[in-house]
This record gives C-alpha cells, structure tokens and sequence, in this order.
C-alpha cells in the first residue's frame, strides 16, 4: 500500500511543479500581453495622428487642385463646371472620384460632360503636379493637341488667353503641338516649314 502511497505523492508532487511552472509561465505571458497591448495602443494612437495629417493634407492638396482646375473651367467656359474630388474609404483605402457640379448638381465627366470640358480640365489637372513640386524645378508643360475636343470657333481665343496668364502666373513654359494656328503665343516654330 505504501508503494500505491508514494506513487501518488510522487505524482501530486510533479503535478503541484507543473502547475507552478504553469503559473509562473501565464504571469511571464500575461506580462507580455499587458506590454504588447500598451505597444497597440501607441500604434493606433500614431495610426490615428498619420490619418489625421493624411486628411489634412488632402483636403490643402484637394482645394488647391480644384481651384486650379476651376479657373481653368470658368477660363473657357460661359457656364463652367466646378471641380470636385470625392474621397471615398473603401476596401480600407481611400479613392478618389471625380466630379464636376454646376448649380447644385453633380455631373461624372465621364459620361455626363463633353469632350472640350474634360479636355480643358484633364489639362488643368497636371498643373498642380508641377506647382506643388518641392524644391521649384523647370516649370515645363509639352502637350500634343491639348484641346482636340474644345469648339474651336468658340473657345480659341479663351483657351489662348488661359494659357498665357498661366504662364504669367505660375511662371510655367507651355510647349504645345498643335495644328490650331489660333493658339499661338510666345515663341513658334512651323516644322511644316522647316
């Protein structure tokens, strides 16, 4: 009987040293735990401070965007469209959805605008991209028929006067191939000539 006696202690024994082990392993895990969820907490904390400068840095870049291609808009066109950017969370990530509005309503350019505005506006967009430029570089535009869709009789003349306050105001060099004699400005060169 004593040796059923000793085995059962021997086994309570082992089994009292498994669960301190146990023990002493659970606190070791639940102190890293208590670690990692201070760590989470100052990552969703740096998470929400990079969302918030990203926002705001959108919406600087968004209103700057608009505004540019705006006045190009309202340059040409007697009715002209404003121009708005929807950002759109989906799928975790944010799009971006272009639309122009004209007295309340929203307009897909797509499908929903001649050609002439989504051409002038199409080139308005690549504006910022130059004047937003960190350090200044060459402010250089070379365009192929930039204006193919816009009415020619109706809108030469604005769309000339466009690019040459652009140029004035933004101090960007516009090298434009076209076969509309009406928007020549500045420096010409005929390479039919040539």
């Amino acid at each position: 009987m004593n040796t059923i006696y000793d085995r059962w202690i021997k086994m309570m024994e082992r089994k009292k040293l498994e669960l301190g082990a146990a023990r002493e392993l659970l606190e070791k895990e639940e102190s890293k735990l208590t670690i990692l969820k201070t760590e989470m907490e100052g990552i969703t904390e740096a998470i929400q401070v990079v969302q918030a400068i990203a926002a705001e840095m959108q919406s600087v870049v968004h209103e700057k965007i608009s505004n540019i291609v705006t006045l190009c808009l309202a340059s040409v066109f007697d009715e002209p469209y404003k121009f708005h950017i929807h950002f759109d969370k989906k799928r975790n990530r944010t799009e971006a959805r272009i639309v122009f509005t004209r007295d309340g309503q929203e307009f897909d350019p797509k499908t929903e605008c001649g050609g002439g505005v989504v051409d002038v506006a199409a080139f308005a967009m690549r504006l910022p991209a130059i004047i937003l430029k960190k350090p200044t570089q060459r402010r250089l535009i070379v365009l192929d028929e930039p204006f193919r869709f816009v009415s020619k009789k109706a809108y030469t003349l604005r769309l000339k006067q466009m690019l040459e306050r652009l140029a004035t105001e933004f101090k960007i060099q516009f090298l434009i191939i076209t076969h509309e004699s009406d928007l020549q400005s500045g420096s010409v060169f005929n390479l039919e000539e040539m």
